[in-house]
C-alpha cells in the first residue's frame, strides 16, 4: 500500500532541509530573523573559526541559494552536497567540543552538541544519493532531456534503414550483372559474391 508513496519519500526532506537552511541562510546573509547580516557574520567567522572573508561568503551563499535550489528540487545533489560540506565543517570546528547532545538547559558558557547538525548532514547525504525525487525541476529536466533523446535515435535509426536498403539494392544490382556475364559463354568463369567479382 504505501510503496506507490516511495517516489514522494523525499519531498518533505527537501522541504525541511530548504527551510531550516533559508532561515540560517537569511539570518547571514541579510540579518533577517533577528540575525547579523553578511559583515558581522564575516567577522564573527573569523574571530571565533579563523576563516577567511571568502570563505564565509561562500558558506553563506551556500546555506541561502543552495535552501531555494533543494526546496524547488533544482541541482538538488551538488547543492545537498554543499550544504553537507558547511555542516561537517560546523560539526568538527564547533559542535564537536560540546559533545553529543544539545545544550537544552541553556547551561552558560556552553555550546551544543553535533546532533542537529548530524541530523542536516543525514539528510543532506540521502539527498545527494537519492536526488530531488517527485515534483522537482530536476525530474522535470531529466524527462525532457529523455523525451528529446529519442528523436536524434529514431532519426538515427530512419538513416540506418534506408542505407541498409540501398546496399541491399547495390548488391542485388551487381549480382544481375553477374548472372548476366555467367550466361555469356566466351565470358570468364566468375563467381558473384556479396563483394563483388571473385575469380575462380
Amino acid at each position: 500500500m504505501l510503496k506507490k508513496f516511495e517516489p514522494y519519500a523525499f519531498i518533505p526532506l527537501r522541504l525541511a532541509l530548504g527551510i531550516i537552511f533559508f532561515a540560517h541562510g537569511a539570518q547571514k546573509l541579510f540579518g533577517w530573523f533577528h540575525g547579523t547580516g553578511l559583515t558581522a557574520t564575516i567577522a564573527n567567522f573569523k574571530s571565533y573559526l579563523g576563516l577567511p572573508a571568502f570563505l564565509t561568503v561562500i558558506a553563506v551563499f551556500t546555506e541561502f541559494f543552495g535552501s531555494i535550489f533543494i526546496t524547488i528540487g533544482l541541482m538538488t545533489r551538488l547543492c545537498a552536497l554543499g550544504l553537507g560540506f558547511v555542516m561537517t565543517v560546523a560539526i568538527f570546528k564547533v559542535h564537536l567540543a560540546n559533545g553529543f547532545f544539545l545544550n537544552w538547559f541553556g547551561t552558560p558558557a556552553k555550546g551544543h552538541g553535533i546532533e542537529y547538525n548530524l541530523a542536516l548532514l543525514a539528510i543532506c547525504l540521502t539527498l545527494f544519493l537519492g536526488g530531488a525525487g517527485k515534483f522537482s525541476l530536476d525530474e522535470f529536466t531529466a524527462k525532457r532531456k529523455k523525451n528529446n533523446s529519442t528523436v536524434p535515435h529514431s532519426a538515427f535509426m530512419a538513416k540506418f534503414w534506408i542505407l541498409s536498403r540501398g546496399e541491399a539494392k547495390f548488391f542485388e544490382h551487381i549480382c544481375n550483372i553477374c548472372k548476366k556475364n555467367l550466361a555469356k559463354p566466351q565470358a570468364k568463369s566468375q563467381n558473384c559474391s556479396r563483394n563483388g567479382y571473385v575469380a575462380q
